[in-house]
């Protein structure tokens, strides 16, 4: 006789929120250093203007992807428990692929490293963090 045990992945919110406030955080200091010590002026062209890149845009983008990436953690362990962690894993990969294309877009080679730098910090603090907060009943993710 076969038994299957179902079970039960879930997501810690008290992880996910310090992996998304340390996302944001580190963000704004890294924006902090590029742009007032090294002195980079973050900007980039869009459509017939150029957009600054201000303090209040880099958290506020640091946090609407760190709450995507929880709530589309969170559906995971509802749709497909299992798996979850490593569809997330790949979906964040991914996403955090094609936000490298944004930085393209900026106004000088040094705001374009500067833009890759911010977008690898988030993605990756994001990516590590909430990866690692998916548990089942048996105490990890699968």
């Amino acid at each position: 006789m076969t038994t299957t045990t179902a079970h039960r992945t879930r997501t810690s919110l008290s992880r996910n929120a310090i992996t998304v406030a340390g996302a944001t955080v580190g963000a704004l200091v890294l924006w902090l250093v590029e742009t007032r010590l090294i002195g980079v002026d973050l900007a980039v062209r869009t459509g017939d203007g150029v957009q600054p890149v201000t303090g209040v845009s880099v958290a506020a983008t640091a946090l609407v992807a760190g709450l995507a990436a929880t709530l589309s953690a969170w559906l995971l362990t509802r749709i497909a428990p299992r798996r979850c962690r490593t569809v997330w894993t790949v979906l964040a990969s991914a996403v955090l692929l094609v936000s490298l294309l944004g930085p393209l877009g900026a106004t000088s080679p040094a705001a374009v490293v500067s833009l890759v730098a911010l977008h690898l910090l988030v993605g990756l603090t994001l990516l590590l963090g909430l990866r690692g907060s998916f548990t089942t009943a048996r105490g990890y993710g699968e």
